[in-house]
């Protein structure tokens, strides 16, 4: 007898499943990670897709960022972005 993991689908696990928001800046960072690691070519794409998060409050969090780096090759990068 097979033993039954995920049960038949009839239950609601919706809220059972918790939720974690992601805040602004784990979203900012998220964003930045994939413009900088994406292949280029896909980048217009990428800036179409998340025109909504790419305001101010993004460009300050990118200028932040470059000021606390460490890393030369970083904040070049960065300062591309």
């Amino acid at each position: 007898k097979m033993i039954e993991i995920l049960g038949d689908g009839s239950e609601d696990l919706s809220n059972q499943i918790p939720v974690k928001e992601v805040s602004p800046a784990d979203r900012f960072e998220q964003l930045l990670a994939e413009m900088v690691f994406s292949d280029p070519n896909l980048l217009p794409k990428i800036v179409q897709d998340n025109l909504d998060t790419l305001d101010e409050k993004f460009y300050e969090f990118v200028q932040e960022k470059i000021k606390k780096s460490g890393d030369l090759e970083e904040r070049e990068t960065l300062r591309i972005m």
